[in-house]
């Protein structure tokens, strides 16, 4: 099994990268905030408070945007 070696992941990395990924979903940066937002909140590294803040919905819009992204990816 070969190691993973960050270092050289990093050396090669080069910031346009980011951009072109970006670019390439073809998805708003709302709707780029709140995919990750949900990832975020379902691996526990925020809360939904923290998750509803910074993609500004109600409760009731995340809980919506949780049910769909479940239904979506069979979460």
């Amino acid at each position: 099994m070969l190691a993973y070696d960050s270092r050289s992941y990093h050396n090669h990395y080069e910031p346009r990268d980011s951009a072109t990924i970006i670019r390439s979903t073809k998805m708003s940066e709302d709707e780029l905030k709140l995919e990750l937002a949900i990832a975020l909140y379902k691996q526990e590294l925020i809360s939904s408070g923290k998750a509803r803040a910074w993609t500004g919905l109600t409760v009731l819009e995340f809980q919506h945007e949780l049910a769909l992204a479940r239904s979506l990816y069979k979460l």
